[in-house]
Order: C-alpha cells, then structure tokens, then sequence
C-alpha cells in the first residue's frame, strides 16, 4: 500500500479562475497589439495598459492568497515550515517590489 502523501497544491477552482483570468488578459495584450497597428491614441493604449496591470495584480492577490491557504499552510505544519515561510516571503516581497 502506498502512503505517500500527495503534495499540497492550489484549489482547483482557484486554478480555473486564474486560467479564465489569463485568458482574457492574453485578449487584452492581443487588443493593444491591435491598436498600434490601427495608429490608435496613446491615451487609449494608456488605459489599455492600465487594465492588464490591474488584472495582472488581481491575478497575482488571488493566487498569493490561496497559495497561502494551501502550500503554505501545510507545509508550515511541517518541520519545513520555516522553509515555506521564507519561501512565500520571498515570493510576497518580489510582488511587492514589482509595485513600485
């Protein structure tokens, strides 16, 4: 009989939701693409932008927090807990940097 446990990953929904959400943000990259060819203004590739930026950081907060949730949370159950700790850390803090 096999005992191995099966490694912790993110919700299933919450896998679906992010693919869905990059999908339309793939749709939103080939909209922009679309309006340098067509000359259109910068004002409106500007807010373009803005949008995927948006929709990036949407994406990013929903997979931290499940992240958290899920692989974090069993692995700090763990004797790697200070690994996963340091590990999510890093990830938050480089999210964090791409802000600014």
């Amino acid at each position: 009989m096999n005992t191995t446990k099966q490694p912790v990953y993110l919700d299933p929904d919450i896998v679906d939701q992010l693919q869905d959400r990059l999908a339309r943000i793939e749709g939103h990259v080939r909209g922009v693409r679309k309006m340098l060819d067509e000359k259109k203004s910068c004002d409106d590739i500007l807010h373009q932008f803005s949008a995927i930026r948006s929709a990036i950081m949407a994406s990013t907060t929903l997979l931290l927090q499940d992240h958290l949730r899920t692989c974090v949370k069993e692995s700090a159950k763990g004797a790697e807990s200070d690994k996963a700790i340091d590990r999510f850390s890093d990830a938050l803090s480089s999210v964090l940097k791409s802000l600014g």
